[in-house]
């Protein structure tokens, strides 16, 4: 997550502020092809169920 992070969305942080858009499509589809999503959610559902992982 922090390679992603560091990689793919860092370098582009300026860039989105200026132009006050985020590309949510590409940035979330990312992180699906990654198993980063429903990272809380029971496997039964679809989920990683990590919710030890995962400080709210």
């Amino acid at each position: 997550m922090l390679r992603f992070v560091s990689e793919q969305l860092n370098p582009h942080v300026a860039e989105w502020e200026a132009a006050e858009q985020f590309p949510s499509h590409e940035v979330f589809r990312k992180l699906g092809e990654l198993g980063l999503l429903g990272l809380k959610y029971d496997p039964a559902y679809g989920g990683r169920g990590w919710t030890s992982l995962i400080r709210w």
